[in-house]
């Protein structure tokens, strides 16, 4: 307890004992007393009162008096626990490794640590409290013990003593007995200042020394760079001292090698330089210029001056220059000789290439006219080659149609019919070979175009998928078709002709197994795929499938079937369509042919709007239907006329426009079919007179046009005006199938 807080109790004490007195004094009184007046009742009740208020006053000092005794006790307590704190923040001071200082809003040093008192001691000075700042930096400079304070005492001390007022960043300095120390102060909310004082001695030495070393190495580096130089360099200081070179400067001089030292004064260069060195040191001659030795060597001499006034100075040895100027020179001289030669002959030569290039004209109108003569030629063989393709295919289009007709007849025997089947087998075959090798011709002579459209390829794997369902079922394969809803660029006739051979190939060589037609999207291309597990390919016959009749005989190949021409066209097909084509195969596992189609915008949602209806199954009779056959050809329309005649129908033969006409003018009934040849040989085609029977008998008349001429542009002609067309030779199942399907949508809209 402190001696005001004693002081007090005291008096509350004195005075507690005070009012006792008075309180027992008073209590004498009144029962002594006599009222004078005759109210002793009266005195009796206001000592009552008045002690009453006593009492209440004294239980009141005592209740004030424990309260200052707690307030004490709680007093007692917070000085104990200040001095634990203060004890602990002392320890904590001096545990701290640097040197620690706070000086007070007075600027007065207040609390430090015993690193600090070491630091003052190096200072020359005694740690004591109240010391001004100012004071212990004033002291330190003139004692002399901070190194960087020599010479500008006054300066450092105004820098030092600012910085501490306001300090922004570590305060670095060095003493005199070599030691190095870094301040870091902060300002504290009184006012006053927290400094900390660190020996980075150890850390300035091993920043000398990295930096000696960068420097050694810099100096390493700075020599290799001079040997590696094909000049001869030399550097002197701003005293005209030798302070770096290479040994090509003494190998082009031929200077001693005691030169050869830092220090060396320059002037003992230039003696054995000569008159001409020295000049040019002294600035009398260019920086750069020539100087001969005495070894008949010349020297390329350029001085350049350092910022600090050295210089360096290069010589480049350019006697094998001076040599080549001269001959330079010389040979000047020769080719002007020699150009005079050369225009006197190329006035000779002028008359010669006149005479060469009339002849070289000659020879361009040549090959002109054999260009013309191959055109023409290549426009020729288009030309027959569409002949020939209509011309083969009318008695091979009659054959197919008598060995039809001949198969309806019921009186054949086993042996007949199988060698009817023989004959349509090899009727067919022809075909196909026929039409591969015209296919294959019209692209070769480039008449074929592609007509690259947007369009999805969901339709087409469908269909797809219902044309070879049924050879994949007979054959005794799986054959499984992946969807795809993506729409791609492409001639989308073409691209069907691409898929149809990679599937009929993978049909030829795939003895057992399954078949899977799908897409794959890499990038911008949809990569179409056709996947067998047939027999597969050898590696070395990979290069050979695109080529013409390339058939490879393997194990598990179809004999019967492929002549080595679909590959052939593929690859043509594709080329056409800049559509890549890839093959890759395993010998013995499967092979995987493909091609790469570019993606177009937009995807196809509803795939089934756009697939093609297929022809229903024939299973209704034709018998008793008036048939009109149109054909120029008598073979073929005699074999259709058979044929229609086996399967029970009335046939009308009509072989041109004005066999129509007569047979109109006879006013016959209005016939079930039509079925024209395009091709007739009266100057008019199929189209017209299926448009004039259709004049006759209405709109409505069911018609079709047979012909070998497989021309885009007349296929899009036929279903402008609302006919379908059969393809030469004529498959007697697709033909019924027609028929069929003609005479029921005819029915369904009558």
């Amino acid at each position: 307890m402190s001696e005001t807080e004693a002081e007090d109790v005291e008096r509350l004490r004195r005075e507690i004992a005070k009012l006792r007195k008075i309180n027992a004094v008073l209590m004498e009184r009144v029962e002594r007393s006599t009222d004078w007046q005759g109210n002793a009742f009266s005195m009796f009740q206001a000592a009552i009162v008045l002690e009453g208020r006593v009492e209440e006053r004294s239980i009141q000092l005592e209740t004030a008096l424990r309260q200052v005794e707690a307030a004490n006790s709680d007093l007692s307590t917070a000085r104990d626990q200040a001095e634990t704190a203060r004890r602990r923040l002392r320890e904590a001071i001096d545990s701290i490794s640097e040197g620690f200082a706070l000086f007070d809003a007075d600027d007065r040093l207040a609390l430090w640590n015993d690193n600090f008192v070491d630091l003052m001691a190096a200072l020359g000075q005694e740690v004591a409290a109240g010391t001004r700042f100012a004071q212990v930096i004033h002291a330190a400079v003139a004692r002399g013990t901070v190194r960087d304070a020599a010479g500008r005492e006054g300066d450092w001390v105004a820098e030092r003593i600012a910085h501490h007022h306001h300090p922004d960043r570590p305060f670095v300095y060095r003493l005199a007995d070599g030691r190095w120390v870094q301040v870091n102060e902060r300002r504290t909310h009184d006012g006053g200042t927290v400094a900390i004082y660190t020996d980075i001695t150890d850390i300035k030495r091993a920043e000398e020394q990295r930096r000696e070393q960068e420097l050694a190495k810099k100096s390493e580096l700075l020599q290799a760079t001079l040997e590696s130089l094909n000049q001869g360099v030399a550097v002197f200081d701003r005293d005209q001292r030798l302070a770096a070179w290479n040994q090509r400067y003494f190998a082009l001089h031929g200077f001693p090698l005691h030169l050869a030292r830092v220090g060396t004064p320059y002037a003992d260069f230039l003696r054995h330089l000569g008159t001409r060195a020295a000049d040019a040191v002294r600035g009398m001659l260019p920086r750069s210029f020539e100087h001969a030795l005495p070894n008949g060597r010349t020297l390329e001499v350029a001085s350049n001056p350092m910022p600090d006034g050295g210089l360096v100075n290069t010589y480049s040895d350019i006697t094998e220059r001076k040599r080549a100027d001269m001959l330079l020179r010389d040979s000047e001289r020769r080719l002007k000789a020699a150009a005079l030669r050369l225009q006197r002959a190329n006035e000779s030569l002028e008359s010669r290439v006149a005479e060469r290039t009339a002849e070289l004209r000659a020879v361009n109108a040549a090959l002109t006219e054999a260009k013309v003569a191959a055109e023409q030629a290549n426009v020729s063989k288009t030309k027959f080659l569409a002949a020939t393709s209509h011309d083969l295919h009318q008695p091979l289009n009659a054959a197919r149609l008598f060995a039809a007709a001949l198969a309806e007849r019921d009186d054949l025997g086993e042996a007949e019919r199988d060698l009817i089947v023989g004959i349509d087998n090899s009727l067919e075959a022809i075909d196909a070979l026929l039409r591969a090798l015209f296919e294959i011709s019209k692209l070769d002579a480039g008449v074929m175009t592609a007509e690259v459209v947007n369009g999805p390829v969901g339709p087409l794997l469908h269909q797809l998928a219902r044309e070879y369902q049924p050879q994949a079922r007979e054959a005794g394969l799986q054959l499984r078709v992946v969807p795809c809803s993506l729409m791609v660029q492409s001639d989308m006739r073409l691209l069907a002709r691409i898929l149809r051979n990679f599937l009929s190939n993978a049909l030829r060589y795939t003895e057992a197994g399954r078949i899977l037609l799908g897409c794959r999207r890499r990038g911008a291309s949809l990569v179409i795929e056709v996947w067998d597990t047939g027999c597969g390919i050898p590696a070395a016959k990979l290069p050979e499938v695109f080529q013409e009749f390339q058939q490879i005989g393997l194990p598990g190949r179809r004999r019967d079937k492929g002549m080595g021409l679909g590959l052939a066209i593929v690859e043509r097909i594709a080329r056409l369509l800049h559509h890549p084509i890839h093959v890759r195969s395993e010998f013995g596992c499967g092979s995987c042919f493909a091609v790469e189609v570019p993606v177009a915008a937009g995807i196809c949602d509803d795939e089934s709007a756009a697939q093609p209806v297929a022809v229903a199954e024939v299973k209704g009779s034709l018998a008793g239907l008036d048939v009109v056959a149109i054909d120029d050809d008598p073979a073929g329309l005699e074999a259709i006329a058979a044929l229609l005649s086996a399967w029970g129908c009335r046939v009308t033969s009509l072989r041109s426009g004005r066999d129509l006409g007569a047979w109109l003018d006879a006013a016959p009934a209005r016939p079930a079919l039509v079925v024209a040849d395009y091709h007739l040989g009266d100057g008019t085609d199929g189209l017209g007179l299926v448009g004039r029977l259709r004049q006759r008998f209405g709109a409505d008349l069911p018609a079709f046009i047979v012909t070998s001429d497989r021309d885009p542009a007349l296929r899009a002609t036929i279903r402008a005006l609302g006919l379908a067309s059969l393809n030469k030779p004529l498959a007697p199942a697709k033909l019924r199938a027609l028929m069929t399907h003609l005479l029921g949508s005819s029915r369904a809209t009558r």
